[in-house]
This record gives C-alpha cells, structure tokens and sequence, in this order.
C-alpha cells in the first residue's frame, strides 16, 4: 500500500469529505468499467459503483491496510453488483438476463473493435465462448492488469484457484481462436 493511499484514507476516517470525493475521482471510472462487465449494462453498473461508494463511505474505518485500497473497492463492487442485480429481477429471471445482457453488450464491443483491430475482435470473440466466472477472471488479469494474488482476494478464493481459473480460461480462448 502506497503512503498516499494510507494518507487519503485516514483523511476518509477523520470525516474529511473532501478526501472521500478524491477517492471517488480516483477509482469511479475504472469501477465503473468492471461493473459495466460484471452487469452488462450502463444503468446497472452506475448502480453497483453507487452502491460500492456508499458502502466504501459506510465501512473504511474497518479497513485493515492488508489489501491495496482498489483491491477492497474491487471486492466491495463484486457483491454490489450481485446485489443490484438480484434486487433488479427475480432469481430465474436474473440467470437468463445477465447471460443475454452479457451476450448484447460484448458483441457490440466486439463489432466496434472488429473495425478497429482483427485480432482484439477475434479475442473477443474467443471471450464469448467463456463461463461467468472464467469472463471475470480473465478481466482482472488482463483488462484491469491485477495480479493473481489481488484476484484471489476480490473473489474470495485462494491464488491457485485464479491460476486454474486463467488456465482453463486461456485453453478455451486457444480451442477458438485455433478454430478461425
């Protein structure tokens, strides 16, 4: 954790409201990215970013400085996410939206950059082939840049689970990607 990080949250603790807008600044355009992946729309991930903001306001006094800042965040949006979606539709209904959410909003990101670059397309369309879960792992790891380690502490599952997770994920991406 960097000594500027430490600062900003101290600052959040002692009530600085000023602190907390800088920290909205600071992560409110990439948790807002990841949720517009984990929800598969723009309405639902404002929700979840909104709700992880309040959450974060709520409980950064429990924050124990084991984890980088975004990393919690990050932890924080997962579940927000879930729960922005499961308040939204009832749970047979959630299943079958999100999957044709997901499905509608990575084919319009992969027809824009099918014109903008062939092989980003064709790894995008090696992503549709993914689960959920594999999607979302493979989002850390290489659209966000997190590291293994920080994966595993936003989803709650230990290092070799990520490292599995990446494994499957990118024999699948192959499989495809071998087919074209």
């Amino acid at each position: 954790m960097q000594g500027s990080e430490k600062k900003l949250i101290e600052r959040i603790v002692k009530k600085d409201e000023q602190a907390f807008a800088e920290l909205v600044n600071i992560y409110s355009e990439r948790l807002f990215r990841a949720a517009l992946f984990f929800t598969g729309n723009k309405q639902d991930a404002e929700d979840a970013v909104q709700e992880t903001f309040i959450a974060a306001h709520k409980y950064i006094k429990t924050f124990r400085f084991e984890s980088t800042l975004y990393t919690w965040l990050n932890h924080i949006l997962s579940n927000a996410s879930k729960k922005v979606l499961r308040n939204k539709y009832k749970w047979y209904e959630l299943t079958a939206k999100m999957n044709a959410e997901n499905v509608f909003l990575q084919k319009e990101i992969v027809e824009k950059w099918k014109d903008k670059n062939e092989n980003l397309y064709l790894v995008a369309k090696a992503m549709e082939t993914l689960d959920p879960i594999h999607k979302k792992t493979v989002y850390y790891a290489y659209i966000d840049g997190l590291k293994q380690e920080e994966i595993a502490a936003i989803m709650k599952c230990p290092v070799g689970t990520i490292y599995s997770r990446l494994s499957v994920a990118k024999k699948k991406m192959k499989e495809f990607l071998d087919g074209c």
